[in-house]
């Protein structure tokens, strides 16, 4: 290769470097809840390998950035033409549940246990654990909801609007949002809000990594009339735990 190829690359790869830190700089500075249009626009989101490798776990972060820095919109576009990575995403995330300390479905679970409230909407239910681990009993039903139903039970839907499958406003007693929400979360919280009947509850567990500013996070959801009534943060799992009341 010729010297000056050399000097040229090396600039170029110094240059690159340097945008994509300026990159990365610019979407701290725009705040969590503008990511996902930086991200979008710039289109260089990745994605997780194709084939699922059993003998490979990707990290719980990534996993979960790989689907948050998108929107609804987006995210049902990419499983459109990807169906498989729903599996693939819910396969990894059972591996990863090995590791953790407590599984926040869990969690979920154990607070409407105590709860008198009986009507629950599970928003990105996944696999559908809550629904499952309810669905003998009779005083509790759960509304289940995901881009992807897997099981009979899920309603298949977006759940930034869920007039589309008939929920009404004042609906729900708990909402629960366990590792579900995405670059445009603002349009979960505001249907959460909707289909909430008033003193309602709204479940979130997310990744530290995802609410990377709790306050900005936090005071964005109490704006459009919820009140913040518990913040969970734990030094050994990935999570963070906020429960709110509508209004």
């Amino acid at each position: 290769m010729e010297r000056w190829q050399l000097f040229t690359d090396g600039v170029r790869n110094r240059n690159q470097a340097q945008t994509i830190k300026h990159k990365e700089e610019k979407r701290r500075q725009v705040g969590l809840r503008n990511i996902i249009k930086t991200v979008e626009d710039e289109q260089d989101i990745p994605d997780l390998p194709k084939l699922y490798v059993k003998e490979e776990i990707y990290s719980l972060d990534d996993m979960i950035q790989n689907w948050t820095n998108r929107s609804e919109k987006n995210l049902n576009k990419y499983l459109s033409k990807n169906p498989e990575q729903f599996d693939i995403f819910h396969q990894q995330l059972d591996l990863n549940k090995k590791k953790w300390q407590f599984n926040p479905v869990n969690e979920c679970i154990k607070f409407i246990e105590k709860s008198d409230k009986r009507i629950i909407g599970d928003f990105g239910c996944g696999n559908g654990d809550i629904h499952e681990h309810f669905k003998n009993n009779d005083e509790i039903k759960v509304y289940s909801f995901d881009l992807v139903a897997k099981k009979p039970f899920v309603i298949e839907c977006g759940i930034n609007d869920l007039t589309r499958v008939n929920i009404t406003n004042d609906f729900f007693d708990i909402v629960v949002c366990c590792l579900s929400l995405m670059g445009d979360y603002m349009l979960t919280i505001n249907e959460a809000y909707r289909t909430l009947k008033t003193d309602g509850i709204l479940i979130i567990y997310e990744t530290k990594k995802l609410v990377d500013n709790v306050e900005n996070f936090t005071k964005q959801i109490k704006a459009i009339g919820f009140t913040l009534t518990e913040t969970k943060k734990y030094h050994d799992v990935p999570f963070i735990n906020f429960v709110f009341v509508k209004n």
